[in-house]
């Protein structure tokens, strides 16, 4: 099975994608504010009712201890929650903000991949991941935003880990990284997946069998540039993905390399406007 992966220096993104007076805000919409602020009333609401319960029950004035315990906690559950829907609310709008703005960049950046290779739009798409935590030590990339023309492929739910396939590389070495798999996987229904397990992982680049052939059958190839903060953290990666069928060479160049490039610059010029918590931290500098 021949190995045809490669990988390049990561663009420094730390001054092009750097917040200035001209990048387009993360902002929330009107109806984002009015539910932050109806979350904050409940918030305070039950903050100053807990509050004062307490006082009362502390003094035994008007109501007994089991009762304003029982109010204490009905007031403490009123401002957990209100404060939750601070949080949630945040969360929501600041990432569907986020995710217009990367749609946006990667719907630029196709228009002019097709104007500069004349490539079939039917041929290839881009997808932005962010990388994302759902437990503690479960991190993951999570899908973005993505552009194509037509239904097909349809995504392939794998679940993209720190490693794992084309763009799982990419976050893992902070380089961008090229596979033409329509020739690394050419082989692979020839191949058991008993030996495929023994395969090195720059080859089978912590796929399983299966999900191997999926994409083999879906997809010719695929680049992935991750994406760098200011500070030097990757935060996730955008793909060129070609389509099964498509000509590698034509799309995945590097004339089209610079178009995801800037791409990726715009994304991360976005990202630097999101605060905390709406996503994962990333991963610092290799050293």
């Amino acid at each position: 099975m021949a190995t045809s992966i490669r990988t390049t220096s990561a663009p420094r993104l730390g001054t092009s994608a750097r917040a200035t007076d001209a990048f387009v805000s993360t902002s929330l919409e009107p109806e984002d504010v009015a539910r932050l602020g109806r979350s904050v009333i409940a918030a305070t609401v039950g903050a100053l009712t807990a509050g004062r319960l307490l006082f009362a029950a502390r003094h035994r004035k008007q109501i007994g201890i089991t009762g304003a315990a029982a109010a204490l906690g009905l007031g403490g559950w009123a401002m957990l929650h209100g404060a939750g829907g601070v949080i949630r609310h945040y969360r929501r709008a600041m990432s569907e903000s986020f995710r217009a703005e990367c749609h946006a960049a990667l719907g630029a950046a196709l228009v002019r991949i097709h104007e500069l290779n004349n490539a079939p739009f039917s041929d290839y798409g881009l997808h932005a991941f962010i990388v994302q935590r759902s437990l503690p030590r479960m991190r993951y990339l999570e899908r973005v935003a993505a552009v194509k023309l037509g239904a097909h492929p349809s995504p392939t739910r794998i679940r993209w880990t720190r490693g794992k396939g084309i763009v799982g590389q990419c976050w893992a070495q902070q380089q961008v990284v090229i596979a033409d798999t329509g020739s690394l996987y050419g082989q692979l229904d020839s191949i058991e997946s008993s030996f495929w397990r023994t395969l090195p992982e720059s080859v089978s680049m912590s796929l399983s069998h299966r999900e191997a052939e999926l994409l083999r059958k879906r997809y010719r190839g695929a680049a992935a540039v991750p994406i760098i903060d200011i500070n030097g953290w990757v935060r996730g990666c955008v793909t060129l993905d070609t389509f099964a069928g498509a000509n590698f060479e034509q799309i995945v160049n590097p004339i089209s390399l610079s178009v995801v490039e800037d791409a990726v610059a715009s994304i991360a010029n976005s990202l630097a406007a999101v605060l905390p918590g709406v996503f994962d931290q990333g991963d610092p500098p290799a050293k």
